[in-house]
């Protein structure tokens, strides 16, 4: 009878104990940092120019954990709320690996080609990251006039992590 007492304990240091040292998508915290191709030294601009900016260059910092390859998604709202693009990359932890590689995604016509992380300076801080390029000039954003505030939301392996802070930044004209 005692011994039942202790079973939901010793179910739980089971599980403990088998998981430990395995990370998973809510084990990952990326950061963003964000700047454009006319200003790749220049990070998180509370706006941007439509007419000036070809691209936005997302650079998504990888933590210390990320030691297997994952799929980062990037999710990018418009000023209104709406879902404008979602973004999956696949990215490997191998830092600087040579040579290309492709991976299949659900939703994907063709193989996504996968990340590799460089270490560069982010932001002043020099760390392991993947840049990823959101489009703005010739794109519906300037011919539907999209400006204002836009979010960019981030998943790990199609999780929303709630360590991950949505980043912000304004397009005007």
């Amino acid at each position: 009878m005692k011994i039942m007492k202790y079973v939901p304990l010793i179910a739980v240091m089971v599980a403990a104990v088998a998981t430990a040292g395995v990370v998973g998508a809510e084990d990952l915290c990326p950061r963003f940092e964000i700047s454009s191709v006319e200003e790749p030294d220049v990070f998180n601009h509370a706006k941007y120019s439509a007419v000036k900016t070809t691209d936005l260059r997302v650079h998504v910092v990888l933590p210390d954990t990320f030691k297997e390859e994952h799929v980062i998604s990037l999710k990018f709202y418009t000023p209104a709320g709406h879902l404008y693009r979602q973004i999956d990359v696949p990215v490997t932890p191998e830092i600087g690996r040579e040579g290309t590689q492709t991976r299949r995604l659900p939703g994907y016509p063709y193989p996504v080609t996968v990340a590799v992380p460089e270490i560069t300076r982010v932001a002043g801080e020099l760390a392991p990251s993947i840049e990823v390029r959101f489009p703005v000039g010739g794109t519906s954003i300037v011919t539907s006039s999209l400006y204002g505030m836009w979010r960019v939301n981030g998943m790990v392996d199609g999780v929303e992590l709630r360590c991950f802070r949505p980043m912000s930044f304004g397009i005007g004209q």
